[in-house]
């Protein structure tokens, strides 16, 4: 893929009274990975055994005198800073002045945390003389919610996309991100976009998803009207949820549609730990590129995974649409549970039969989902009440 640049312009000021000083380490970038060293940085993932990460660091000596024994020390945190837990990277032996290496913790961490922030700080044998460039931050990661779960490689944004500073796109062009799942299929029901400014009304944003660089669907936000900054979702057309397959490569996101001066009012992520070749992806002028920022998309998708494509198509679920009660038909069902859009269960029973009926009289028309359990597995129906 062809690199698609995105200039940011940052401007620092920095008042040096003493000079260079003799021991000053720089965290230059922070590393992390999940699961695939080369896969990049998610900042939501919907597996619940997906939980190994691989951490880093790139690390500077920019003090006068040789570093020795440099390593790397991070710190899970929760919302209040507290340390959940910490590891440390084997060491380098020597650093000497204006040399850059790259410091890894060699072996898989695995976390039992759902929600957390990792903070990183470069350390050696000597005294570091400025401790404001020896460490960061990456923001809060969310791996797994027990009821409905988000997949995006972004939901903190450090700036607001300039479509201008992205090489030849043109509307009708595509930005996003990369998505492959290791195993089992999943259904996605619904895509977001990260509103940071005022919408105008002549912009149009189309959620899209890629398999292997086809387009399998799409569909069209709405402009709210609400104040920024937002996320904006937009579900897929009724036929059945997208199904994600293991060892296939997506890429999901948002087509963009304007005249010529609109503002593009899209959350974007520049942050230094994001591995943006493999984390973006990027249509222009039919060619597939990456990008240097990370759009704020995010998927709704069940946590669960399905087992057996086979079981999805063996349940009937009927009438769909419906103006209230819904009749499911399948064999050895466990328990089931009503779901809005939302991805909240607003209804949930165990120990049915092999036929049962799900009353949707009390809610309001819209769209559904249902939850089947089975013993071979886990199947969603996407309903609609009208």
């Amino acid at each position: 893929m062809k690199k698609i640049s995105f200039t940011v312009i940052i401007c620092m000021t920095i008042l040096q009274t003493f000079g260079q000083l003799n021991y000053d380490l720089r965290l230059v970038k922070p590393l992390i990975n999940f699961n695939d060293i080369n896969g990049g940085f998610y900042s939501d993932y919907y597996k619940r055994d997906l939980n190994h990460l691989y951490c880093g660091a790139i690390v500077q000596n920019v003090g006068n005198l040789t570093a020795a024994n440099v390593y790397l020390k991070i710190n899970f945190l929760d919302d209040n800073n507290n340390i959940l837990s910490t590891y440390f990277s084997d060491t380098i032996a020597t650093l000497d002045q204006d040399q850059t290496d790259t410091i890894k913790i060699q072996q898989e961490i695995s976390t039992d945390y759902w929600d957390f922030r990792i903070s990183y700080k470069i350390k050696s044998d000597s005294l570091d003389e400025n401790e404001f460039n020896n460490t960061d931050t990456i923001p809060y990661i969310k791996m797994y919610d027990g009821m409905w779960t988000q997949v995006s490689r972004a939901n903190v944004p450090t700036n607001t996309l300039n479509i201008n500073q992205v090489t030849d796109f043109q509307s009708g062009d595509f930005i996003g991100v990369t998505l492959k799942v290791p195993n089992d299929w999943h259904e996605i029901f619904s895509i977001s976009v990260y509103i940071s400014d005022l919408w105008p009304d002549s912009l149009s944003i189309t959620g899209k998803i890629y398999q292997n660089g086809i387009p399998t669907d799409s569909v069209q936000f709405f402009n709210s009207g609400y104040s920024p900054p937002y996320w904006v979702s937009a579900v897929f057309p009724f036929s059945e949820a997208e199904i994600i397959f293991p060892d296939s490569t997506y890429y999901f996101g948002v087509g963009l549609n304007y005249p010529i001066g609109t503002n593009i009012p899209i959350g974007i992520d520049t942050s230094s730990f994001h591995n943006f070749s493999a984390e973006t992806a990027a249509k222009i002028n039919n060619e597939w590129s990456t990008l240097n920022f990370v759009p704020l998309v995010k998927l709704l998708c069940d946590p669960e995974g399905v087992n057996n494509l086979k079981e999805n198509n063996q349940v009937q679920v009927y009438p769909n649409p419906t103006s209230g009660i819904v009749k499911i038909n399948v064999e050895n069902v466990h328990s089931i549970e009503l779901l809005n859009s939302s991805g909240i269960i607003l209804k949930k029973t165990g120990n049915v039969k092999k036929d049962v009926e799900v009353n949707l009289s009390d809610f309001p028309n819209g769209i559904y989902f249902i939850k089947i359990y089975t013993n071979k597995g886990m199947v969603v129906k996407k309903i609609i009440k009208q």
